[in-house]
């Protein structure tokens, strides 16, 4: 109700202030408006962003439970967000830095640092290793209390993996050429044999194995390791069609159900061997034999494998040909020694004879000179140019 002792000037400035103060209300309203449509535009943005980060980035509270995670850190680790929030970071991360990672993480909710960055091993949900680089960072409210944290995490399982094989491959590379030095300690045939199965369990699993030469009947056994019983000695087929197929392709044959192929056969006391692996043995283009590798475990041999083993068997069948070229050489050496002695004691006894044919010679010059010398003194002519005294007029 207007007061009625009030001016008209004064009701006209008390209607102004009015309408100013419902204009700044309503400028107020539009800009509260505006400032809400800017954060729920920056919030859409910052969730657009979280979510399609390529890192991988968790919102973790200060008693080490899941509260968000981003598509990324689902994806890496293999679960749905909903799989993911209230879980313990201890049920994702490998049990060998458990207790390290929880000590850091303790450090960062207690607030006695702001940051930590490490190399850490999570458990993916199907239980394969991943391997990340985590970067931990605390969060404080407007007092500086913590209030949860947020970790980021760098996806480096393949960059890992291909290290862990570089360093495999470079401790294969390590371990063949130590195999090649121990391989050319020896030229003799059965320690270069032996040499060979003591070494390739180096590189290459194996419960039992032989090694198969070629003869002219077949293939020889010539040395064997952990059969029940030893074939050593045995010759076998050379149209096995085991070694025929290996014999076509020239590379390793892998059996891992050996006992439902047909061809696995005649293989006397193998009912305990669950995988099976040929590998030809070549020198310059000629195949020389096989190496042959059981295990009592199915499925143990790959293509992988297979290439190790290719590459310690071509080193094996050279050290082989080595051994029976110097088994040769000293063949030949002891039948060239015997042939030498034997001409020896020709050219010896050669010798004696014609020793003694001399000195009956010079025996007989004497007597045939004293008979001469016997007819001139009575008077008797002896006939000229006696053959083995020459001419008269040359005495």
């Amino acid at each position: 109700m207007l007061d009625s002792t009030k001016t008209k000037t004064q009701l006209q400035n008390e209607l102004a202030e009015m309408r100013q103060r419902v204009f700044e209300l309503e400028q107020s309203e539009a800009m509260r408006k505006q400032i809400e449509e800017a954060l729920r535009e920056s919030e859409e943005c910052f969730r657009k962003v979280y979510e399609n980060m390529a890192v991988g980035v968790a919102q973790v509270s200060l008693d080490f439970c899941i509260e968000s995670a981003n598509n990324a850190y689902c994806h890496m680790l293999g679960y749905r967000e909903e799989e993911l929030i209230g879980k313990h970071l201890k049920d994702i991360t490998h049990p060998e830095i458990v207790e390290e990672n929880l000590q850091k993480q303790a450090r960062l909710a207690a607030g006695e640092i702001d940051h930590y960055r490490m190399e850490k091993q999570f458990i993916h949900k199907s239980g394969r290793v991943v391997y990340g680089i985590l970067d931990a960072n605390l969060v404080r409210d407007a007092q500086g209390q913590p209030v949860y944290f947020l970790g980021s995490v760098l996806d480096i399982t393949e960059r890992k993996r291909a290290e862990n094989t570089l360093k495999k491959y470079a401790a294969q590379l390590e371990t063949l050429n130590t195999i090649a030095t121990a391989l050319s300690t020896s030229l003799e045939l059965d320690n270069v044999l032996e040499l060979i199965l003591n070494q390739i369990g180096k590189v290459i699993p194996f419960d039992s194995g032989a090694i198969f030469l070629y003869e002219d009947a077949g293939l020889r056994v010539m040395v064997d390791r952990n059969l029940t019983r030893s074939p050593r000695g045995h010759l076998f087929p050379g149209e096995d069609e085991l070694f025929a197929e290996i014999l076509q392709t020239r590379t390793p044959l892998i059996l891992n159900n050996p006992k439902k192929d047909a061809r696995f056969k005649n293989w006397g006391h193998s009912e305990h061997i669950a995988s099976w692996m040929g590998v030809p043995l070549i020198v310059r283009d000629t195949l020389i034999g096989f190496l042959t590798l059981d295990s009592n475990l199915p499925e143990t041999y790959s293509s992988e494998q297979a290439d190790l083993t290719r590459s310690f068997a071509s080193q094996a069948a050279q050290a082989i040909e080595n051994a029976r070229l110097y088994a040769r050489v000293i063949q030949d050496t002891n039948e060239m020694e015997r042939r030498v002695q034997v001409r020896t004691k020709e050219l010896q006894s050669f010798v004696n004879l014609t020793a003694g044919r001399e000195i009956r010679m010079a025996e007989l010059k004497r007597v045939i000179v004293k008979l001469r010398t016997q007819l001139e003194n009575a008077g008797i002519t002896p006939i000229a140019n006696d053959p083995l005294l020459g001419p008269v007029d040359k005495r």
